[in-house]
């Protein structure tokens, strides 16, 4: 009866020993593996994925995520935990994003204007307003090619935009086309006092760019961007606004002007982040050959905001 006694004490004894124990532990910090870093390596076979593991601290209690890295570079993703950070970082392929789309400002000139077709009165009856001679791009549809398999620094960019040109003459002409479509310069009457006098155009553009980046671990990278763009012209038209005996009065015609339905420009863009400064110079002339003076368009201007 003793032993009987004896082993049920012996018995209850290791069994709350044995609670006691699997609370503490419960209560206690655990150690494990908890960095991990992911590569991968292109190769004509399937990838393939090495990992690193190191041990840190940590406890039982559920981990917050927090994403570090622009959408555009790798991507690192921690887990916060009391006591330590679990570190998963990605470092794949990443796509790339070239810079067309936004909303630009720019200045129009011409260079080398040739009047040599009409009288020497009407020398530079289109010369402009430098000031107030702007154009106004909308770039809505951008696509981008990468054109590297392990790096996303150089592609090709396209896309779609409507550019809005605005010629301010400078003098107290206008223009207009006689019966053979040739551009004829049209002086107001004396009487009339001249407050803006302008040619403006609407061209659908499309780019065909080469874009070089300069690596960085940052969203922002600069870019250098060559290539060329084509332009359709959708509509034209002169705009004059005078006053004639102390009532103010505006005219508008629309009308092809002889302009080329079809025009070619060379472009440059230089930028940092979603700021660009471009350039474009026309390859065709304003005017289509033999119908008015030989004008090449030069712009310069900025990205505004950047889709």
């Amino acid at each position: 009866m003793k032993k009987f006694l004896f082993l049920i004490t012996a018995l209850l004894v290791v069994s709350a020993v044995k609670s006691q124990t699997q609370d503490t532990t419960k209560n206690t910090p655990r150690k494990k593996t908890i960095i991990i870093e992911d590569t991968w390596n292109k190769s004509k076979s399937a990838p393939q994925k090495t990992i690193k593991k190191t041990t840190l601290k940590t406890d039982t209690v559920k981990p917050k995520i927090e994403i570090i890295g622009g959408w555009r570079s790798s991507k690192r993703i921690i887990e916060r935990e009391n006591n330590a950070s679990v570190i998963y970082n990605y470092n794949k392929k990443q796509r790339f994003y070239g810079h067309w789309a936004g909303l630009e400002f720019g200045f129009n000139t011409f260079v080398n204007p040739d009047y040599s077709m009409y009288d020497a009165k009407y020398d530079v009856f289109m010369e402009l307003n430098q000031l107030r001679s702007f154009v106004l791009n909308l770039n809505f549809w951008e696509f981008s090619i990468g054109l590297q398999e392990k790096r996303n620094t150089i592609g090709l960019v396209t896309g779609l935009g409507v550019e809005w040109n605005n010629y301010r003459f400078d003098k107290k002409y206008t223009i207009q086309t006689d019966d053979k479509g040739v551009i004829q310069p049209i002086e107001f009457d004396e009487d009339w006092s001249i407050r803006k006098s302008r040619l403006s155009s609407l061209y659908l553009n499309m780019p065909l760019l080469m874009e070089f980046q300069i690596p960085s671990c940052d969203y922002n990278r600069a870019h250098i961007a060559i290539g060329a763009v084509a332009g359709l012209r959708l509509l034209s038209y002169t705009r004059t606004k005078y006053q004639l005996e102390k009532d103010s009065r505006r005219r508008k015609k629309s009308d092809r002007f002889s302009l080329n339905n079809i025009r070619y420009s060379a472009m440059l863009r230089i930028g940092y982040g979603s700021f660009d400064f471009y350039a474009t110079y026309d390859i065709s002339q304003l005017f289509e050959k033999g119908k008015g003076p030989k004008l090449t368009p030069f712009t310069i201007g900025v990205t505004l905001i950047s889709f």
